[in-house]
């Protein structure tokens, strides 16, 4: 998937600091597995991510594209000297990570999956020393498991590979944003009613720029902020 590319180019309708049609794009890329921006059968992303970011690149007045990743290269591609914005990213981290966050702009729900017959409580000590669990490869989730404590087992990039470890008995559990919507009807028909899920919470997401783009054009960042919540907004 990570050749599909979807590009705009945003009019430019305020002139900024870091602006115009003689700027560098900056480089969106997203997973294109959350409603916010979910990748459809004939290839086009929607969602409301999407239109945010034509919204506000319309602002700054700054071309871009938008590119399918798998969140196993959300790191690198957050972590480059490229102008990079990776969405929706967790709203959470250190200073360094937090001062180069744009929103937020949405929440997202979390939850547990497990097999049909099983539920388990996650907070438990039990749970996190004794069953084995996973969460989308390079995601929050991933390192929220590796980072308390939970007995883990490399996931996948893929939605369909995660719910394969759990009903093949890989895993006792996923820990995930809501990936049934994509699901085919077959694979819901299937899979569905052979899993229990668990709203957990919720995790407020923005745009998270990334290092080279917040080093070289800090200007363009706070302006995509300030256009971020007026596109919120209206």
């Amino acid at each position: 998937m990570a050749g599909i590319a979807f590009v705009g180019f945003a009019l430019a309708s305020a002139a900024i600091a870091e602006g115009g049609a003689g700027k560098a794009p900056v480089h969106f890329f997203t997973h294109g597995d959350t409603r916010l921006a979910k990748l459809e059968p004939g290839g086009e992303l929607r969602g409301k991510a999407v239109g945010l970011i034509g919204c506000m690149m319309t602002a700054v007045g700054v071309p871009y594209d938008l590119e399918i990743a798998p969140m196993s290269r959300s790191s690198r591609i957050t972590d480059s000297d490229s102008h990079n914005v990776w969405v929706p990213a967790a709203h959470d981290g250190d200073d360094s990570r937090l001062a180069r966050m744009i929103g937020p702009f949405d929440t997202i729900p979390v939850y547990w999956y497990f097999r049909d017959g099983e539920m388990y409580d996650p907070s438990s000590k039990t749970f996190r020393t004794e069953a084995l669990v996973t969460a989308y490869q390079g995601s929050h989730l991933e390192a929220y498991l590796l980072e308390n404590g939970y007995r883990f087992r490399q996931g996948s990039a893929h939605h369909a590979q995660l719910l394969y470890f759990l009903l093949n008995h890989d895993v006792d559990a996923i820990l995930s944003v809501d990936f049934t919507h994509m699901l085919s009807s077959r694979q819901r028909a299937e899979a569905l009613d052979r899993v229990n899920i668990l709203h957990w919470g919720s995790r407020d997401v923005s745009m998270l720029a990334s290092e080279g783009l917040y080093r070289d054009r800090p200007g363009l960042v706070d302006d995509m902020r300030v256009a971020l919540a007026g596109c919120s907004a209206g």
